[in-house]
């Protein structure tokens, strides 16, 4: 996951997720902060316990961890209002990529 160290971003979301799921040694998290090095160091530390996770600083070429993931998260929180469709499933719901309201039949 790529997020700054906001809370609203997910990232205490993430690290629960990733404890959670510690005993799988099948599942490896990669966490890119988008933050300050003093910053990233301050909340590895905090969770140095978190032995399936790797913490990584901010990067200027994210697209080789996207190209490494299996799977992509975005946990920040939103409010259903803050979003630009009237029924939020549709955001995440569309064929091909397409954005809301594009794809033939919507």
């Amino acid at each position: 996951m790529l997020a700054s160290l906001r809370g609203y971003k997910g990232i205490n979301e993430f690290m629960a997720l990733a404890e959670e799921l510690q005993k799988r040694t099948d599942i490896w998290f990669d966490l890119v902060l988008n933050a300050e090095a003093d910053d990233v160091a301050a909340f590895a530390r905090r969770h140095s316990d978190a032995a399936n996770v790797s913490i990584h600083p901010s990067t200027d070429d994210p697209a080789q961890f996207y190209s490494d993931a299996d799977l992509v998260l975005n946990l920040s929180r939103v409010s259903p209002k803050s979003l630009p469709v009237d029924n939020p499933i549709h955001l995440f719901c569309q064929p091909n990529g397409a954005l809301p309201g594009t794809f033939e039949g919507h």
